[in-house]
């Protein structure tokens, strides 16, 4: 049986296009051409390609701006295997290497050579010369894309901690944003100095202090439950109750927002074509980066390799340096092939009300997702991320 070969021209600020080639076509083998002096670019390729298990070997770099250099490299490799497909990836390649490797596969005018460039924005893939093979169902996943950035995703939040199923949380998560005001409250009530053994320490808080709302009722009674509180109070002028440990006032606290998003992301529709817009979803992941912990509250990459990133922040205050983080953190991991999204379980007076903020985020393309929003968050995923492919064409 012909072999097909991959050859990966490398060069550029992430390795993604590369990645998702080896994915496409699950190559026998894959030859890297890195232009000299990229040894970081190569280093984070080669790391994945053995973390994989594919077959791989790096050729001796050539200086970016040589094409000869470029395409007496590509002729070799052309000639050296006469019976297998040769595909070679243009995409991340500084364009006089690109235009070397096109011109080696011009002249062999071999059937079974051909060069391609990938167009992540829209899912594209163009030839540069020859017939390219269909590119198959390739399982992108978000630690492949970080991998290609040179990062690895932790997971930071174990539904085992909490004594009820991931189902059940999901379904508190999901009660939590479609009685938003009345759990922002219950919330707010929590973190009141008085009701600071309750969250800490998961001591009972002692009925009637504060001011209590009758309308918590229905929602401790679900999670009195699925086992998050105990010994509830809940009158109408008064109430307590017992939290079942600290992590669940760390799921209460905000943990909550993230995995409803997570589960909002996993059920949207892709408006191109109708089938799931997201081949993964991540929440609450870290990511290190130079001595710094990066937290990711949701990452969602599409089939085509293009990721949405979101930042799930509840009951802090609004301020503009909030949109740097998300920028900063977008930054790390493909820039304008990156979709930003703030989701806030706040109102929308309370954003237009923190001075600036909203004119900030429009201005760095940042859609700003509010609680009243929240019944409806898949949707405005699905348009941010039209909306953000369209810029990156």
């Amino acid at each position: 049986m012909n072999k097909t070969i991959l050859v990966l021209l490398g060069g550029g600020r992430g390795q993604w296009p590369n990645i998702w080639s080896v994915l496409s076509y699950a190559p026998d083998f894959v030859y890297v051409l890195p232009p000299a002096g990229d040894v970081t670019n190569t280093s984070t390729l080669v790391k994945w390609l053995d973390g994989r298990g594919v077959d791989r070997e790096v050729l001796p770099p050539v200086a970016p701006y040589d094409r000869e250099a470029a395409q007496d490299s590509c002729a070799t490799l052309i000639e050296r295997y006469p019976d297998s497909r040769i595909l070679f990836n243009l995409t991340q390649a500084p364009k006089l290497m690109a235009i070397g490797a096109a011109y080696a596969c011009i002249a062999s005018r071999r059937p079974n050579v051909a060069a391609f460039h990938r167009e992540t924005s829209t899912g594209s893939t163009h030839s540069a010369w020859g017939d390219l093979p269909d590119a198959g169902p390739a399982a992108i996943t978000v630690d492949d894309y970080l991998m290609a950035y040179g990062r690895k995703a932790f997971d930071t939040f174990y539904a085992e901690q909490i004594p009820c199923t991931l189902e059940q949380l999901v379904q508190l998560s999901r009660n939590f944003a479609y009685q938003l005001p009345e759990f922002n409250g219950l919330i707010q009530w929590l973190r009141a100095p008085a009701q600071g053994g309750a969250r800490i320490a998961g001591r009972r808080a002692e009925a009637g202090v504060g001011v209590w709302s009758k309308g918590w009722a229905p929602l401790l009674q679900r999670m009195s439950d699925f086992g998050l509180v105990k010994n509830v109070v809940a009158e109408d002028d008064r109430g307590g109750f017992e939290l079942a440990s600290t992590y669940v006032w760390n799921f209460l606290n905000g943990t909550w927002l993230e995995l409803y998003a997570v589960d909002e992301a996993r059920k949207c529709a892709d408006p191109a074509g109708g089938r799931l817009l997201f081949s993964d979803c991540r929440m609450s992941v870290a990511i290190d980066t130079d001595d710094v912990t990066n937290e990711i509250d949701l990452a969602c990459i599409d089939h085509a390799g293009f990721l949405l990133y979101a930042s799930c922040k509840t009951n802090l205050s609004l301020k503009q340096d909030m949109l740097t983080e998300i920028i900063d953190r977008a930054n790390l991991f493909g820039q304008s092939y990156c979709a930003k999204v703030f989701i806030t379980n706040r109102s929308s007076a309370e954003v237009d009300s923190a001075v600036g903020l909203r004119d900030q985020a429009a201005a760095r393309n940042v859609p700003i997702i509010t609680g009243e929003r929240l019944p409806k968050l898949g949707e405005h995923l699905v348009r941010a991320m039209v909306e953000a492919r369209r810029r990156a064409r």
